[in-house]
């Protein structure tokens, strides 16, 4: 056992396979420019289409109802037909670019919504499938390199609406933005297909049994409670998305340049909790991380439902972005860790892509028939019931920890 932990601490450190992580990472980051592409130009290509620019949150809606259903059936397609992650990733970047490339050419609403199946059906197999690739190099019980690649999906986020600022300030097209970003994605492609090796180590020795064991995913009680832990996050994270500028435009009657550096506040916030945990001891990188972030997330949204000052506010988004910042990458790892299954690892990912498509209907509905009041008070519920959530999978991961034979289900060792 000693001998096989050093031989795979030797593969980790190798040069070869550290370039294999890092074009890993680039993929996430090409990912984050494709999505952010449309939220970052909506209010322009509504303007330039003569539509109304709420519209087009219905094309959020269909990109991740897909990201959802191609993440979700995507390990089960791997699995039955042996098609690797590194297969996905790479699809999906030229899925990627080759809609981005078409959508320079659009002209009508109605084809922008059926352009938005194929955006999410490429997001969802670069998303789901490159985090499963990551999770192959994490040691178990361990986030940190998980929490590292969001890193790198933060900074997609943040610079994409910044290229698109300045190159409208040249101004230029947003047809010719998504040109520039499909060639973006191409370029990591390209750096993706080169640099990354076909197997992952824990791949190859999986490979190497002669046994395989699966899992029934529709009896397994420990999916359902994490599932529901990462729909819950994603709604309530969305909400923050998608709403705080508004929010603050409405509540402190805030120009759209300050709301716009509030929702700013709350992304920084979310690269420093994911700085922080990616750098933490392994052995606190999972329960720990994950429990930590929510207290801070529960205080935060509490604290927010009396305070009436905007710098106040701000500090507040902070923290929410800080306890935010650990959730997905942690229960990302956790799924990995407990069940070592691409195929449950990439279901619990479509699963939480829901959150995407009830956190954009929720916030909206809120602002909109309740008032800014009620907004905090019911994020703070809805990170309540987040905690409650987590509280139970982590009591059945530990009880299936303790007591191997108690897990749901049995896993079943079937012959190839």
């Amino acid at each position: 056992m000693a001998s096989l932990e050093n031989n795979n601490s030797e593969i980790i450190n190798s040069r070869s396979v550290k370039l294999s992580i890092g074009a890993i990472l680039f993929s996430v980051t090409s990912f984050a420019v494709s999505t952010t592409a449309v939220p970052s130009l909506i209010t322009t290509i509504a303007r330039d289409l003569n539509v109304d620019f709420a519209l087009l949150g219905y094309l959020v809606m269909i990109q991740f109802s897909f990201f959802f259903l191609v993440a979700f059936l995507g390990g089960w397609v791997g699995e039955r037909f042996n098609i690797t992650p590194r297969f996905f990733v790479a699809s999906g970047m030229l899925i990627s670019a080759a809609t981005l490339m078409s959508g320079a050419f659009i002209n009508s609403f109605s084809l922008f919504l059926v352009w938005a199946i194929p955006l999410g059906v490429g997001g969802g197999l670069v998303e789901a499938f490159a985090s499963v690739m990551v999770s192959d190099y994490e040691k178990s019980g361990s986030s940190k390199l998980l929490n590292l690649s969001q890193l790198f999906y933060c900074v997609g986020a943040i610079a994409a609406p910044g290229v698109v600022s300045l190159i409208l300030y040249m101004g230029k097209s947003w047809r010719t933005i998504f040109v520039i970003f499909s060639i973006f994605v191409l370029f990591v492609y390209l750096v993706f297909i080169t640099l990354t090796q076909k197997r992952s180590p824990q791949a190859c020795s999986q490979e190497s049994q002669s046994e395989t064991k699966t899992l029934s995913l529709g009896k397994d009680i420990f999916f359902y409670l994490l599932a529901f832990v990462l729909i819950s996050y994603v709604t309530v994270e969305s909400v923050f998305a998608c709403w705080t500028a508004a929010f603050f435009e409405s509540k402190f009657h805030s120009t759209p340049r300050i709301a716009a550096i509030a929702l700013s506040i709350f992304w920084i916030g979310v690269i420093a909790g994911r700085a922080v945990a990616s750098i933490v001891p392994h052995k606190h990188s999972l329960w720990p991380s994950m429990f930590t972030g929510i207290i801070i997330f529960l205080g935060a949204t509490s604290f927010a439902c009396f305070v009436e000052t905007k710098p106040a506010m701000f500090v507040i988004i902070f923290l929410c972005g800080l306890g935010a910042g650990p959730l997905w990458p942690v229960t990302v790892a956790i799924s990995r860790d407990a069940r070592n299954s691409a195929r449950f690892t990439s279901s619990i990912i479509g699963i939480g892509a829901i959150g995407v498509v009830i956190g954009v209907a929720l916030g909206g509905a809120i602002l909109k028939r309740l008032g800014t009041s009620q907004l905090f008070p019911i994020l703070a519920a809805g990170v309540a019931i987040l905690c409650i959530a987590t509280v139970l999978a982590s009591i059945k991961y530990k009880q299936e920890k303790r007591f191997p034979g108690s897990a749901e289900p049995q896993l079943r060792k079937e012959s190839e």
